[in-house]
């Protein structure tokens, strides 16, 4: 039996099981593959998915004993973030992938796992992600993870836990390209990628057409292939550490971070979830 068979026997399972409580059964797992996209249900659990390179920059800054990662949308507010936290660290790209002017460092994962950052605060802004991020706080998502391949596991693990909790629906949600108006295909083989590892803790979920399309990207594609068939990788592949970045994102679970955003004092922070510590 393919994985695609599989899980549409398990959509037939949840169609079974009428009886409405919050069992695996009738959970939801939804992918969005443009932020526009989210269907913000009652207490919907999202992992937003930048996977080259926002939210897999996230993942290490975090591993590397970053404090919190300030994201911002803009130049400006970067700059205004980063001048109320002495010491700060600004990170951010240009559209070309390349570091922002006047800043410390581009998202790469590569990068900061060459930099001393235990307890530093990370101002950040890219192009997708830290947009994608405002966007989903602005619609009211109220729990969000922070998704990559790096930790599909382990975020797949925290997103299932809190969606039994709270009788929530799960929605991994794309970051996309151009501002998050289009579909990058990185994005969405990561976010198949995290469906199949929810599938794997629990085969019960209800899976809706869109992940049982992602999933399809997984049966279709290696992890470096369906990176290097990207928009994003010609973008990233004329970037001095473009290559080892892409073999940095497209490594699976070498990491059991797990960030959530938080709002503080007014601003949108990547943190480590607690409850996922050690996980």
């Amino acid at each position: 039996m393919s994985k695609l068979t599989a899980q549409r026997s398990n959509r037939s399972a949840y169609l079974r099981n009428r009886n409405g409580k919050h069992t695996p059964e009738n959970l939801s797992v939804r992918v969005a593959f443009v932020p526009s996209e989210i269907v913000p249900l009652p207490e919907t659990v999202a992992v937003l998915v930048d996977v080259m390179r926002a939210t897999t920059a996230i993942v290490h800054f975090l591993d590397r004993g970053v404090r919190q990662v300030i994201l911002t949308t803009g130049v400006r507010r970067a700059l205004r973030e980063a001048a109320r936290v002495p010491g700060s660290l600004l990170c951010g790209e240009s559209r070309d992938g390349e570091r922002l002017s006047g800043f410390d460092l581009a998202p790469s994962p590569t990068l900061i796992d060459r930099c001393e950052l235990q307890h530093k605060t990370v101002v950040l802004k890219t192009s997708n992600g830290t947009v994608a991020a405002s966007y989903l706080r602005r619609r009211g998502v109220g729990r969000i993870y922070i998704g990559s391949l790096n930790q599909r596991t382990a975020v797949a693990r925290a997103a299932l836990r809190a969606a039994l909790k709270a009788g929530a629906h799960i929605s991994i949600v794309c970051a996309g390209r151009e501002r998050c108006r289009s579909i990058a295909l990185d994005d969405a083989f990561a976010a198949g990628s995290i469906v199949t590892a929810l599938a794997r803790l629990n085969p019960c979920l209800q899976l809706h057409d869109s992940a049982i399309l992602a999933l399809a990207l997984v049966e279709r594609f290696a992890p470096m292939d369906a990176f290097r068939a990207s928009g994003t990788w010609r973008v990233l592949s004329k970037t001095d550490v473009g290559t080892e970045d892409l073999q940095l994102c497209s490594k699976c679970d070498i990491s059991t971070a797990v960030p959530m955003l938080k709002e503080r004092d007014g601003r949108l922070v990547a943190v480590l979830d607690s409850r996922e510590r050690g996980a």
